[in-house]
């Protein structure tokens, strides 16, 4: 299925409006189906004032760029992503919850320049997840999840590699 449109007129938003996805893609004339398949490599809403993923849709075919908006929960947010996550430069200060909310992710998460300081075991049991990009910070913390993420290692190794390594607050679902 395609983005269709939707034959009312769009409301008008300010410049400086922050939206949800539902809002932005309603303002667009754009509307997701129940899933959603883009026939190219990537879709992108990035730099789009989003501050919720209220209103995507379970399924994103491709990679999916949300840079650069203001979210700071991945509620609402796809449950199956085929293709990369682009969540960079956002309000995001951990990953709690985040396999509640998405449960596949076919490639890299890239999650730099957000204010992550504690959770981040939950990327572990995203299915798919070949690696992940943080801010420069936290590239020790990055360094243990790629390893465990990339030789298949359990939660509980990664667990204990971040407690042992002295990032506690990190070692959290």
């Amino acid at each position: 299925m395609r983005l269709t449109e939707i034959t009312r007129f769009p409301s008008r938003m300010s410049n400086n409006k922050q939206l949800s996805v539902d809002q932005y893609l309603k303002s667009h004339w754009l509307v997701f189906p129940d899933t959603y398949e883009i026939p190219s490599h990537w879709h992108s809403l990035a730099s789009k004032r989003l501050t919720s993923l209220e209103g995507c849709p379970e399924f994103v075919g491709c990679n999916f760029n949300l840079a650069n908006n203001y979210l700071s929960s991945f509620k609402g947010a796809p449950k199956f992503i085929l293709g990369y996550l682009n969540v960079t430069m956002n309000s995001f200060t951990d990953f709690k919850g985040i396999n509640e909310h998405i449960k596949r992710i076919d490639g890299w998460l890239y999650a730099d320049e957000n204010m992550i300081d504690s959770h981040v075991l939950g990327l572990m049991r995203i299915k798919g997840l070949t690696g992940v990009r943080l801010s420069e910070y936290l590239r020790p913390v990055q360094d243990i999840l790629n390893h465990h993420i990339q030789h298949a290692k359990s939660i509980y190794d990664c667990q204990d590699a971040l407690i042992e390594a002295n990032m506690e607050r990190f070692a959290q679902l």
